[in-house]
């Protein structure tokens, strides 16, 4: 009973796929190329939206005037020196930089200050000073 029941399935398996290859269809009129019609659409409607004085869920009037947001006050421009970063001399326990300001080569350690100017940090390639507040990273 198995085995037919098998075989009923194979062989209408069979005939449908022999039946697709086959190419003996027959064109749908709908489907044919010459009675496509764009259909029609119905104009968008439009909305406008009328600014509430009062909150309609918790019935209290709402300020018409939008706060802005604070205005960042611009740093002044700070003419910085002249600064080239020159190498590192590296010791057993701390790093020396090499900084060149204004001309004067001067040895500087991490912290120090040489006028306004302090070395925040710096490693092999780059340090960053810091001078009037304002911070600034000069490469090798």
């Amino acid at each position: 009973m198995l085995a037919l029941t098998v075989l009923i399935l194979w062989g209408i398996l069979i005939f449908k796929f022999t039946g697709e290859l086959s190419g003996d269809t027959v064109a749908d009129p709908k489907y044919q190329a010459n009675t496509f019609e764009i259909p029609k659409t119905k104009k968008k409607e439009v909305y406008s939206l009328i600014p509430l004085e009062k909150d309609p869920f918790m019935g209290t009037i709402s300020n018409s005037k939008k706060k802005s947001a604070p205005k960042k006050k611009k740093q002044p421009t700070i003419n910085w020196p002249q600064l080239q970063y020159r190498g590192m001399v590296k010791g057993e326990n701390n790093s020396a930089f090499i900084l060149s300001i204004n001309g004067q080569d001067q040895i500087l350690n991490r912290g120090e200050q040489f006028g306004e100017i302090k070395l925040v940090r710096g490693d092999q390639k780059k340090i960053t000073v810091r001078f009037k507040g304002q911070t600034k990273t000069v490469d090798l």
